[in-house]
């Protein structure tokens, strides 16, 4: 049974964004800041492997998560399908991509408006004058895209459309 359930866990993960709905594409990333405090962002999941253990998302190279990341590599995630009835809590370790043939990759397979978010001038999460500076080109956006993985090292998955509640924790590598 737990095979099958860490099974479709990584079936569920590696549905590749576009037309079939992925119900783990979204996910809740905490990080801790320089002042200690947890930090907590959505980020889109790009991408799962089960056989490295990891998960992929996009990040600006400017932004303050990437900065907390690689000052301390522990992450927690977490995602809910849109039902609300499954859940997934994983932990890992952050690891900013170097490979520029995997990064060019990505970064061609990114839709335009996914793009355009790294071509603006301003660093994520600075104040804006208006929203509309917020889709202003000021810059080719691949120097600012960068590839984070997360390596995972638990996963717990838990189950809420039965009338008693499932849960698994999956240890992926030595604590």
């Amino acid at each position: 049974m737990l095979d099958l359930i860490l099974a479709k866990v990584w079936s569920d993960l590696s549905i590749p964004v576009g037309g079939i709905p992925n119900p783990f594409r979204l996910m809740q990333l905490a990080t801790v800041n320089t002042e200690g405090q947890p930090k907590v962002s959505t980020v889109v999941l790009r991408h799962a492997d089960a056989s490295t253990k990891s998960i992929i998302f996009y990040v600006d190279k400017r932004s303050a998560k990437l900065a907390e990341i690689l000052a301390e590599p522990r992450v927690g995630m977490t995602s809910v399908d849109p039902s609300g009835k499954r859940q997934l809590r994983v932990e890992g370790l952050g690891e900013l991509l170097s490979d520029v043939s995997l990064l060019a990759r990505h970064w061609e397979q990114a839709r335009g408006r996914t793009q355009a978010l790294f071509r603006h001038g301003r660093i994520p999460g600075e104040a804006i004058s208006s929203p509309s500076t917020a889709y202003e080109t000021h810059m080719d956006g691949f120097k600012n895209f960068a590839l984070l993985a997360v390596h995972l090292r638990q996963i717990e998955w838990l189950d809420l459309t039965q009338d008693i509640h499932q849960r698994a924790r999956f240890i992926l590598q030595g604590d």
